[in-house]
C-alpha cells in the first residue's frame, strides 16, 4: 500500500511538472513577442527622432535666409532715407534764400512807392506855385518858364520811378513763378526718384528667379574644341536649379541645360566655380560667329576655370538669366564675379551701351569721335564746316579698339 502511494505521488509530481513546462514555455512565447514588439516601436520611435531633426535643420537654414534679406533691405532704406535728408536740406536751403531775395524786392517796391507818392506831392506843390505866378505878369515870366521845366523834369523823373516799379513788380512776379516752377520740378524729381527706387533698383528679384528656374528656349555654342573649329548653334533649354543644404552637406545652385525633347538635364555649371559673367560684346558668341545675324545683347556667357558656356536668347531672357546668375553667385561665393549684373538699371545701362558700341564697330568710328560729332550737330559747328582734329584720347581709343567704360 505504501509502494501504491508512493506510485501515484510520483505520477501526480509528474502531471505537475509537465504543467509547469507547458506554462513556461507558453511565457517564453509570450517573452519573445512582447520583445519584438517593443523593437519595432522603438525603430519608429528613432525614425520619427530623424525625421524632426531633419525638418528642424531645413526650418532653420529658411529662417538664415530670410534674415539676410531682411538685412538687404534694411540697408536700402537706410539709404534711401539718407538721400530723401540730403535733397529735404537742399530744397530748405533754396526756399529760404527764394524767400530773402522776394523779402528784398518787396522792400525795394515799397520805397518806389514812396517815391513816387513823394514825387506826386511834389508836383501838385509845383503846379500850384505855377498857378499863383500866372497872375504876376511878365517880370515873373522867366520864373514861370523855370518852375514849369522843373515840373516837366519831376514828371519825367516821375514816370521813370513808375516804369521801374513796373519791372521790380514784373521781376517779382517772374520770382514767383520760378519759385512755383522749381516746386513743381522737385515734386516730378522726387517721383521719379521713387519710381527708380520702385522699378528700376527693385532687389526682390523673385520673379526673375522664378523665370530662371522654369527654364527658356536658348541657343548654345557646341563643338568648340582646342584642335578644330566645329563650334556651331544648336537649341537648349536653360534652367536654374538650387538644392537646398543643410549643416551636413551646403546649398547647390547650379546652371543645367538639355537637349530635345528638354526632359534629361544631363549638362550642368556649378555657380560657386564661375570666375566671370559676360555680356554683350564681353561674351564669346559675336566673335565666335561673325557671320551671323546675332546681336551682342542677344548673347551672356558663362566662364569657370576650366572652360565657358555661351548661348544666344531674346533680351528678356538675357536679362533674367544675368540678374540671376549674378545674384546667385554672389550669394554662394559671398563676393560679386567680374562682369555681374545685379539690377534691372543696371542691365538697362550696360544694353544701351553695348547697343552704342555696336554701332561704333559698325560704322568704323571711335567713341570719342562719335561724340564729338554728335556734341557738334547738337550745338553747331564752327565756320567753315570742319569738325577739329581728334585728340591724343580718341587716336588711343581708335588703336586699342576698345570701348569707354561706366565710369567715364
Amino acid at each position: 500500500r505504501a509502494h501504491d502511494d508512493l506510485h501515484n505521488r510520483c505520477g501526480e509530481l509528474e502531471q505537475q511538472h509537465a504543467e509547469e513546462q507547458l506554462r513556461r514555455r507558453n511565457a517564453e512565447e509570450s517573452s519573445q513577442f512582447s520583445r519584438a514588439e517593443f523593437g519595432s516601436r522603438l525603430e519608429e520611435a528613432e525614425a520619427h527622432k530623424s525625421h524632426m531633426q531633419q525638418a528642424l535643420e531645413s526650418t532653420h537654414a529658411l529662417k538664415e535666409g530670410f534674415a539676410e534679406v531682411i538685412r538687404g533691405l534694411m540697408e536700402v532704406v537706410n539709404e534711401l532715407q539718407e538721400k530723401y535728408v540730403a535733397q529735404t536740406r537742399h530744397y530748405d536751403q533754396l526756399a529760404q534764400q527764394v524767400r530773402s531775395v522776394m523779402f528784398q524786392y518787396v522792400q525795394d517796391f515799397q520805397e518806389a512807392e514812396d517815391v513816387l507818392y513823394d514825387q506826386q506831392q511834389c508836383l501838385y506843390a509845383v503846379q500850384e506855385a505855377i498857378r499863383d505866378c500866372r497872375g504876376f505878369g511878365a517880370t515873373v515870366a522867366s520864373q514861370i518858364e523855370f518852375h514849369r521845366q522843373e515840373a516837366e523834369r519831376q514828371q519825367r523823373y516821375a514816370k521813370d520811378l513808375f516804369d521801374k516799379n513796373q519791372q521790380a513788380a514784373e521781376k517779382i512776379s517772374s520770382l514767383t513763378d520760378l519759385q512755383q516752377r522749381k516746386q513743381t520740378e522737385l515734386a516730378a524729381r522726387k517721383a521719379n526718384f521713387r519710381y527708380h527706387v520702385r522699378c528700376m533698383d527693385d532687389p526682390n528679384i523673385a520673379k526673375y528667379l522664378a523665370h530662371a528656374i522654369d527654364g527658356a528656349i536658348v541657343r548654345k555654342v557646341t563643338g568648340v574644341t582646342p584642335k578644330g573649329s566645329t563650334q556651331k548653334l544648336e537649341w537648349r533649354k536653360l534652367r536654374v536649379d538650387i538644392v537646398d543644404g543643410n549643416r551636413q552637406t551646403p546649398t547647390m545652385m547650379r546652371l543645367l541645360w538639355a537637349k530635345e525633347p528638354y526632359k534629361e538635364f544631363t549638362k550642368s555649371c556649378d555657380l560657386a566655380r564661375v570666375v566671370a559673367l559676360g555680356f554683350g560684346h564681353a561674351a564669346r558668341v559675336p566673335l565666335l560667329f561673325p557671320d551671323l545675324d546675332v546681336k551682342p545683347e542677344e548673347c551672356f556667357s558663362v566662364y569657370n576655370p576650366r572652360r565657358s558656356f555661351d548661348f544666344v536668347c531674346a533680351e528678356a531672357d538675357v536679362e533674367i538669366f544675368m540678374i540671376t546668375i549674378s545674384r546667385l553667385c554672389h550669394h554662394v561665393q559671398g563676393w560679386k564675379v567680374l562682369g555681374s549684373i545685379s539690377s534691372h538699371s543696371r542691365f538697362v545701362s550696360a544694353k544701351a551701351w553695348c547697343k552704342l558700341a555696336s554701332t561704333c564697330k559698325r560704322d568704323k568710328r571711335p567713341l570719342v569721335s562719335r561724340i564729338r560729332s554728335a556734341s557738334l550737330d547738337s550745338f553747331g559747328r564752327p565756320a567753315g564746316g570742319r569738325s577739329p582734329a581728334p585728340s591724343a584720347g580718341g587716336r588711343s581709343l581708335q588703336k586699342s579698339g576698345g570701348t569707354p567704360s561706366r565710369s567715364r
